[in-house]
């Protein structure tokens, strides 16, 4: 297989020397009209103010006297170089024209007729948390280099009044064409609209808004850009801030005084974001480097914000017994640079042939990349920047369902409901708290303790009190599956139910439900654990429902890779 033909494309970057010498200053808010007035008169030029209440962020350019004839001013608390980052894009993806239609998928009987490419909804269970919430009066800011704003898929969710550019000179929708672009494609697996056509985003009900930070000619930007953006969603009343871009810098050597001050201005940014309400999301990066020694990722570094590495399948087409779980090569890592990882793919499916899904013919590996909207069209990639998107589509649905929970109710949310995987699950160096799980996030609330957490995830949620007229047991969902599944069942009265798993001797395995409800549906969920907490084999499992004079059964597969 050719080394990443389709795309390893992340705007994660490099610095890059600028020749317009920019700088940044973090000023005591009292003193921001001296140092403006200094700039000015030292021949700098002012280039934004950004307020943060009882700090200012002064961004300027002009020659090294600027710099060095500001940092001695009273009310100076820190000045750092302003960083040029680049994105990198070192392939180009692989993109579908708007005529290869695909037939109705036949797993998911959805008329949206890309959602069968998307296997990331797979590992994070959300078909099921779609019955809790899909996002609605929940706003998602995407920090990026623009979206295309007459995308079929997107135009409904798009909130143009609030969307804007802090790249000079351009708009915040990028130009008319059928070409990738990677805001368009991070806007997509958030917020594509469930509107019978083309792929659905994880929360298919948000507001979205386009805040360009790159150069969607050049994909580079600077850090002030992203600062000022991260403040204008917080003082828009934004919910989420979505950031699939950042560039790795040096935390020691000559550099290292820079990297610490433009730290310490992200964390004031970040601090004031998240007090203002605004939960945001940032990429751990993919250069593959160990986050806990030397090397500082921003904006994911600074403690107010969340980072997320990266998981794929290996030929989930090829293979059904796959897992979706495993780290992708290129993602960085660290126990102190990842809070917790969800899919963004990787080409490391070894095989050549052919695969079809959905009308779709490629290489086997190509599926196993994340599929979303891109200019005019959509297409395939596999970076960190989607394991962000995921994310970020996954805390629009709890802050939907939860409308008044914090940035941090999310963030514990989200954590401690994730899939513990790895060689300390938990606490991982490649994973973090674990792999993304929506179903499970929604089913916690903030008041409860942890314990409480994992309990409810496993054991039973009623999804809807209507009542319905049989009693029903339905196939589980995703199946197969690991590490987490989820059985719905109907009760058409109040009944003493029974839910247990077997192996095929007849074994009893586990008890998900021994309790007395009342009428309606609810969703039960099997973590592949037995009745002492131990992992089962791989294999086919039955469950089987007793309910009143109610008893049926059904098979599912656990697949232990």
């Amino acid at each position: 297989m050719p080394s990443f033909v389709i795309v390893l494309l992340c705007l994660l970057g490099t610095q890059e020397a600028s020749a317009q010498k920019n700088y940044i200053f973090r000023v005591q808010s009292d003193h921001v009209q001296a140092v403006t007035d200094h700039v000015e008169l030292s021949g700098g030029i002012i280039r934004d103010v950004i307020d943060l209440d009882t700090e200012t962020l002064v961004s300027a350019n002009g020659p090294s006297r600027v710099k060095s004839q500001i940092r001695r001013l009273d009310g100076v608390l820190g000045v750092a170089d302003d960083i040029e980052y680049q994105g990198i894009n070192p392939a180009l993806p692989t993109i579908l024209g708007v005529d290869e239609q695909a037939k109705f998928p036949e797993k998911t009987k959805d008329d949206d007729f890309f959602h069968e490419l998307q296997w990331g909804h797979s590992a994070l269970n959300v078909n099921g948390a779609w019955k809790k919430a899909k996002g609605e009066g929940v706003k998602v800011a995407i920090l990026d280099n623009g979206i295309d704003g007459d995308h079929r898929d997107l135009k409904s969710n798009l909130r143009a009044d609030l969307s804007k550019s802090f790249v000079p000179g351009e708009d915040w929708a990028v130009g008319e064409g059928f070409y990738f672009n990677h805001g368009t494609h991070i806007a997509g697996i958030i917020g594509a609209s469930d509107n019978g056509y083309g792929v659905i985003g994880v929360a298919p009900d948000v507001e979205l808004i386009a805040l360009k930070v790159l150069s969607e000619h050049t994909d580079s930007g600077d850090f002030s850009w992203l600062m000022a953006a991260i403040v204008y969603a917080a003082n828009q009343g934004i919910d989420i801030a979505n950031i699939s871009i950042g560039t790795i810098l040096p935390e020691n050597g000559a550099a290292a005084a820079n990297t610490s001050e433009l730290k310490a201005m992200f964390d004031s940014v970040s601090r004031y974001a998240t007090e203002k309400g605004l939960f945001i999301v940032s990429s751990a990066g993919e250069q593959h480097q160990n986050l806990d020694r030397g090397h500082v990722h921003f904006p994911s570094v600074t403690e107010h914000i969340v980072s997320v590495a990266s998981t794929t399948p290996i030929g989930w087409l090829v293979d059904p017994y796959t897992s979706f779980f495993n780290g992708s090569s290129y993602s960085n890592y660290g126990r102190t640079g990842v809070d917790f990882v969800a899919p963004g793919g990787d080409a490391s499916y070894p095989g050549e042939e052919n695969c079809n899904l959905a009308s779709i013919e490629r290489p086997c590996w190509v599926f196993d990349f994340a599929f979303s909207t891109i200019s005019d069209g959509w297409g395939w990639v596999t970076n960190t920047g989607a394991a962000t998107a995921h994310a970020s589509g996954v805390a629009a649905l709890y802050k939907s369902l939860h409308p008044d929970s914090s940035p941090e109710d999310i963030r514990a949310a989200l954590k401690g409901s994730a899939y513990k995987i790895g060689a300390t699950p938990g606490n991982d160096e490649v994973f973090g708290s674990g792999h993304l799980n929506a179903l499970g996030a929604l089913s916690i609330h903030s008041n409860k303790s942890f314990a409480d957490h994992q309990q409810e995830t496993e054991s039973f949620t009623l999804v809807r009190e209507e009542i319905p007229t049989n009693f029903e047991l339905t196939q589980n969902y995703p199946n197969p599956f690991n590490p987490l599944t989820t059985i719905n069942f109907h009760l058409p009265e109040q009944s003493q139910v029974y839910v247990g798993v077997y192996d095929v001797q007849g074994r009893q395995v586990a008890t998900l439900v021994d309790k007395e409800l009342k009428a309606g549906c609810y969703d039960t969920y099997w973590n592949g654990r037995d009745e002492n907490g131990n992992t089962v084999e791989s294999g086919v499992y039955m469950y089987k429902i007793i309910a009143n004079n109610y008893v049926d059964s059904k098979v599912m597969t656990f697949s232990n890779n």
